[in-house]
């Protein structure tokens, strides 16, 4: 091996030198604290702040830095290949000088280095892989004109505060920058012709949505990004105006996801689909109007919208209708969405209550869960504060997984008629609950199906049932 500076100091040494003149640095010791096996690093084995890497080395294999402790990495001049998870989770790493001479960063390369604030994408790099520099929350970082492609979850997390994705990328894959929340605008230029679900996500201060004229594939309108054959709204913001020119027919997967300042949205009735996780999160959505032209909602589409109010289907929809302002697909009479306003309906239109469904609606107070309701899906009630009594008119076949889960203020639970199963952590945390009233036998209580930890640190309670009282354990 061979050093014409220090690694240490920078003083400039004889190639025979075995100590540093100006530090007193072993070379010897420095040495042996590279694993290398030809030209590629296997591992540093180091704990110094400041690593460079000697010159012999022209590829760093997988795991070669991860978890380790330094502040800087140099290295050297004709590394061609940073291998995978090469640095993953070295969460004191500040700073990586790369040189222009690597062409390959491998998937994680970078994964999790919390600190990792000035590093510069080297020129000859066509793509950057997944999750290359996802969770490098400190990061601000200009993309080189010769990138192609930018992996799953790339920058997923990363601190941006502006990015510029420059005209010549042609892939932006999944969740590529979902979590960027410091984010307030995205320009795609003319050069992207796919753009994975969710790849934007999660930006909750996204503002303002803008594409280049001469794309082929996706064009904006009213602050939406829109692919254009197909219709769907792949992305929006606080402020979007869905326009109403029969341009769009789907939201897409996370198009809203957590846009905490959207209040209200108009919906056209050119839409036919909402997506997966469409408005999951936005806190702030008080009213909700479906139009008679949408034809399938996807799961979660409005997980925690927590201060939904107002909920309304408008009439002739063949699959949907609202009651009580309860969202309901009608053939399976399953109530899709609950507001904080609802009261479920009685008259069997609602025979089952999906998975998240009131998940996060404060001040319910007391629910009446009706004699046609059987199955409570899971999470369905779960964090619902203000909730504090429940009753089961009708016999329940099962409450599902972490149904009241976090519902701290419930006091009492009523079965009127009998329930065969609950699922692990259905009243989970419930801390106030005091009062089970159980309208059947003792026996019959303790065969009902219980999974472990479906009352998972709830307070002392007593079970009522018709013939004597129980109480907890």
């Amino acid at each position: 091996m061979y050093f014409a500076k220090c690694p240490e100091c920078g003083k400039r040494i004889a190639a025979v030198a075995e100590t540093c003149p100006g530090c007193g640095l072993s070379l010897k010791e420095y040495y042996e604290e590279f694993d290398i096996k030809g030209d590629e690093l296997i591992r540093y084995n180091g704990d110094r702040q400041r690593v460079v890497v000697p010159d012999s080395v022209k590829r760093l294999g997988s795991h070669a830095f991860s978890h380790c402790k330094a502040l800087s990495v140099i290295l050297p001049e004709g590394v061609t290949t940073i291998g995978m998870r090469a640095f993953i989770a070295s969460l004191d790493l500040k700073s990586v000088y790369i040189p222009d001479s690597v062409t390959d960063i491998g998937k994680d390369a970078f994964f999790n280095c919390v600190k990792l604030e000035d590093i510069v994408i080297p020129g000859r790099l066509t793509v950057i892989d997944d999750c290359v520099f996802g969770g490098c929350d400190r990061l601000d970082i200009t993309i080189p004109k010769s990138i192609k492609r930018i992996g799953v979850c790339a920058f997923s997390q990363c601190g941006f505060r502006k990015i510029t994705i420059p005209n010549g990328v042609t892939v932006i894959d999944e969740s590529a920058f979902s979590s960027c929340c410091h984010l307030k605008s995205v320009h795609i230029p003319a050069s992207v012709t796919h753009i994975g679900t969710g790849a934007f996500s999660r930006w909750n201060r996204l503002k303002k949505i803008t594409v280049s004229k001469d794309n082929p594939v996706y064009h904006s309108a009213g602050n939406c990004l829109i692919e254009t054959a197909s219709g769907t709204l792949v992305l929006g913001a606080e402020k979007s105006v869905m326009p109403n020119d029969g341009s769009i027919k789907i939201i897409g997967e996370e198009a809203f996801f957590e846009r905490k300042g959207l209040k209200y949205i108009t919906i056209p009735n050119s839409v036919t689909e909402i997506a997966n996780n469409a408005f999951s999160y936005c806190g702030a959505l008080s009213e909700l109007t479906i139009p008679k032209s949408v034809a399938a909602i996807g799961e979660r589409a409005f997980n925690n919208c927590s201060a939904l109010k107002r909920i309304n289907v408008e009439k002739g929809n063949p699959a949907y209708h609202s009651s009580g302002d309860c969202l309901i697909e009608t053939d399976t009479k399953k109530l899709i969405r609950g507001s904080k306003n609802s009261v479920i309906p009685g008259d069997g239109s609602v025979t089952s209550i999906n998975e998240c469904a009131f998940d996060e609606c404060a001040d319910l107070g007391d629910v009446i869960i009706p004699e046609y309701v059987t199955d409570i899906g899971d999470y369905a009630f779960c964090f619902c504060k203000g909730l504090k009594n429940v009753t089961f008119a009708g016999s329940v076949n099962k409450i599902g997984k972490d149904a009241f889960r976090y519902c701290e203020d419930m006091t009492s639970i009523t079965f009127a008629d009998g329930v065969s199963e609950l699922e692990d952590g259905a009243f989970a945390h419930c801390s106030a609950l005091t009062d089970i009233y159980y309208n059947r036998t003792t026996e019959q209580w303790t065969l009902v199906k219980k999974d472990d930890g479906w009352d998972f640190r709830v307070g002392e309670y007593t079970v009522h049932c018709a013939d004597g009282d129980i109480k907890k354990g």
